[in-house]
């Protein structure tokens, strides 16, 4: 069974009550005696990379063509620094409970986010070479003059982690892609073009919602191994090709729209062990 966790790998805790993750199976228990606790600083970092190409074209009024070619890449750096810190109990062999020290209850994790986009190509209207007479309005815009293009921007967006059996991989929490709050409208055809909008809307796999990442074991036997002071999980992204898509619009369809959004991403997620106040001892690194 598959549970969306806010930056916890196991369900809401309620009162003193720890929520506990049975590995395989997916069940829960409450109150079971605690075996063994870690407390670690997590540290949540990555990039991804976000492209959506867009071609648009057909006749447009008495000799004329509109014509759209829409190229918009996106580069983001996201990440969360030592600030979390998660406690992990163990109640059995393959029992565990996870919430934020000092927050019961709550597991979540805000991720900041530096986004860049670029854009190449034009928004035209152009000779209709089927027609023996000349378009009376020609015109081109280029698309890369946005002045959003080029321009590093700071997003955040709720973050957590997703659990399955005994592996996880890091998620956003979300809706439909192009949930980006801060506008950006790199790509975006002028005002007096002929075109309203290019590709600048709703990249399939821009931030905050990049391609999913790949299930990886959960390091139990690092979290409990007071020997492992830090260690780290890497994620990749599934291979995907090209998503396109194909849709018409005008007067009597006389538009052809073409669409195609391609993504990756890297993620590292850091475990750097620590104790709180009340428990640690001489040498060890306090919360």
């Amino acid at each position: 069974m598959r549970r969306l966790l806010v930056l916890g790998l196991g369900a809401a805790l309620v009162a003193t009550c720890v929520a506990v993750s049975t590995a395989g199976a997916g069940s829960h228990a409450e109150n079971a005696t605690t075996k063994k606790t870690a407390w670690f600083q997590l540290v949540f970092e990555g990039t991804s990379d976000a492209d959506r190409i867009v071609d648009e074209g057909g006749p447009l009024g008495p000799g004329c063509a509109a014509q759209l070619h829409d190229d918009i890449h996106e580069e983001t750096t996201f990440g969360r620094g030592k600030g979390v810190v998660m406690e992990f109990v163990e109640y059995g062999p393959v029992k565990y409970g996870f919430q934020r020290l000092g927050r019961i209850g709550d597991s979540s994790m805000n991720v900041v986010g530096k986004v860049t986009r670029t854009a190449k190509g034009g928004a035209d209207i152009v000779q209709n070479t089927s027609v023996p007479f000349p378009c009376p309005v020609l015109q081109h815009h280029d698309l890369s003059q946005n002045p959003d293009c080029g321009k590093t921007k700071t997003d955040n967006a709720p973050w957590g982690l997703k659990i399955d059996g005994n592996h996880f991989r890091p998620v956003p929490k979300g809706g439909l892609g192009g949930n980006f709050v801060s506008q950006n409208e790199c790509g975006r055809p002028p005002s007096g073009s002929a075109f309203q909008g290019g590709g600048e809307n709703e990249l399939e796999y821009g931030w905050p919602l990049p391609a999913q990442f790949i299930w990886q074991p959960i390091p139990y036997a690092k979290m409990f191994n007071q020997r492992s002071r830090a260690f780290k999980v890497d994620f990749e992204t599934l291979p995907r090709p090209n998503s396109k898509k194909t849709s018409h619009s005008g007067i009597a369809g006389s538009l052809e729209t073409t669409v195609s959004d391609w993504g990756e991403a890297h993620a590292t997620v850091r475990f750097i062990r620590c104790f709180p106040k009340s428990v640690a001892k001489a040498g060890q690194p306090a919360c």
